[in-house]
């Protein structure tokens, strides 16, 4: 079987930015050290379970000589598909301590969905929870088709390992595209030092510390996830971890846990509120902040969410591609993170250009993201002509295409203008279907707005706008036009159609899925 190594790297060399940055650290070296360090504080809080960083190093290693005696080994890829829990972590510590690389497989895919990806990577091994009569999980290998092959039963007796054969450019983890505009996901690899160093960056700049408890909305199977493990394996940071994201139990776990850091997608802050809004919040709340990626924070939600529950709002934006690359800081004023996702990360640098691929220096002028640091990934595994073509080289330096539209903001900050693809032609102008959501989002009852092209014989486009609206709120096709008259914009980048749907599609990742809602267009709910 193919094993990926280094040289699956063809991410030029120009495009790594500030090398200087890295930590040249393996995600099992820097979670040893926090073992070593602080053994009986608190790793991990998974429901009743609550493990310290000597426990949880335990079970690595203990699944890391089961998955051995099951022949993984050095470069193999292995699938891991489970929700967020102790086990997650356990068995990613024990891959990348056999350095062995983890791929990522996202809860809601099925077998199908599963055996492709897996098949994309020549993967034959993935690693699944399987319940138990006690009503415990028990870690197993199943096939691509979801058979169990074998228990990964960790040994109970004294277990040693020989020290971990990974160093920090060995690849540590591949993920896979969300897919929001094809259902084809491309798949990102990255190193160890790569992510381990991007987490320390983060780390540094919120500042997260030992005495900081975290608690991830986002799947670990997501890189957003990923980062917000990451985390604590490098800080000691404790982990409080939910099966799946619900807001009345994120809330009482922040309080009862004493959450000081939540990473959350912007549909989560939407049911926070709600909830919040019914029940009242929580004695004994101590989130410092919340950081939010996935999707375009609308104007006004980041307020809200300060003013009612006392966090800072910090934005990221990243990709598959490349994790945290440009976030704002905790200690921003709120219409910061409003506005704007900040800056970029260590060693990294963001250039805005135009459609002849000129920079773009003009505070406010609209042109593509492009972004290029040490924290980005080393190509699409197994499609090199794909990698290089995601690239494109200005006065002699290399730069990924992000795909992103961005302007330059006060301060050397961008501000996110949506995606180059979510652009609709309408009659020749082009209309932001980004900048028509962030404005409907602010009209009362609205929970979610998605605004798409609809094909039209005389524009060659119109706007069609999904709407996510309150029980018992009724919204016509005339109230969110006049609306839009009276926030300032413009009759032509008003949507001529308004489909109220229960829920809006979305991906594993948590993005508005535009591809399926193209495919409703015909056949979905009426007219409002």
């Amino acid at each position: 079987m193919p094993l990926i190594t280094s040289r699956d790297y063809v991410r030029p060399a120009s495009a790594a930015g500030d090398t200087r940055a890295l930590r040249g650290c393996t995600l099992a070296d820097a979670a040893a050290a926090v073992a070593n360090r602080s053994p009986e504080q608190v790793a991990m809080v998974d429901g009743a379970t609550r493990l310290s960083w000597a426990e949880l190093w335990d079970r690595a290693a203990r699944l890391a000589c089961a998955l051995r005696e099951a022949g993984v080994g050095k470069g193999e890829p292995v699938g891991i598909q489970m929700p967020n829990g102790w086990e997650f972590a356990a068995v990613h510590l024990a891959l990348a301590r056999l350095g062995a690389v983890t791929a990522t497989v996202h809860m809601p895919y099925g077998p199908a969905e599963r055996g492709r990806m897996l098949e994309q990577v020549r993967a034959t091994k993935l690693v699944a929870l399987s319940p138990q009569p006690d009503g415990g999980r028990l870690p197993v290998l199943v096939d691509r088709g979801g058979a169990i092959v074998q228990s990964v039963c960790p040994p109970t007796a004294e277990v040693s390992l020989p020290a971990s054969q990974a160093i920090a450019c060995d690849p540590l983890s591949i993920f896979f595209t969300s897919g929001t505009e094809s259902p084809q996901p491309k798949v990102c690899l990255h190193s160890n030092d790569g992510l381990v160093s991007n987490a320390l960056w983060v780390a540094a700049d919120a500042p997260i510390a030992p005495d900081d408890v975290i608690l991830s909305g986002s799947a670990f199977t997501h890189l957003f996830g990923t980062l917000a493990l990451h985390l604590s394996l490098v800080t000691g940071a404790r982990q409080v971890t939910l099966e799946r994201f619900d807001a009345e139990r994120f809330l009482q776990a922040c309080a009862s846990e004493g959450v000081t850091v939540a990473f959350l997608v912007p549909a989560h802050l939407v049911d926070l509120l709600r909830t919040v809004r019914e029940t009242g919040v929580p004695t004994g709340m101590r989130l410092r902040e919340i950081r939010v990626a996935g999707a375009h924070v609308p104007s006004g939600l980041a307020e809200e969410v300060q003013a009612v529950l006392g966090a800072s709002v910090v934005v990221h934006w990243g990709m598959s591609e490349l994790g945290g690359g440009i976030y704002t800081h905790y200690l921003d004023p709120v219409e910061v993170a409003a506005g704007t996702i900040g800056r970029p990360t260590h060693g990294s640098a963001a250039l805005i250009v135009d459609d002849d691929f000129r920079p773009v220096h003009a505070q406010g002028e609209v042109g593509e993201l492009l972004f290029r640091g040490p924290s980005l990934f080393h190509g699409y595994y197994g499609a090199k002509d794909v990698t290089r073509a995601a690239y494109i080289e200005v006065d002699g330096v290399h730069w990924l295409r992000t795909g992103d539209l961005a302007a330059w903001a006060e301060g050397g900050r961008i501000a996110y203008q949506g995606r180059k693809k979510d652009l609709i032609n309408r009659g020749g102008m082009k209309v932001s279907a980004q900048e028509v959501e962030s404005v409907v989002a602010g009209m009362p009852g609205v929970l979610a707005a998605a605004l798409v092209a609809e094909p039209d014989a005389r524009l060659v486009e119109r706007g069609c706008l999904f709407l996510r609206v309150d029980p018992g709120v009724r919204i016509a096709l005339e109230q969110v036009q006049t609306h839009l008259e009276a926030e300032g914009l413009a009759r032509f980048k008003w949507p001529e159609r308004v489909v109220v749907v229960d829920e809006l599609p979305l991906t594993a990742t948590g993005k508005v899925a535009k591809g399926t809602l193209r495919q409703w267009m015909h056949d979905r709910a009426p007219t409002a």
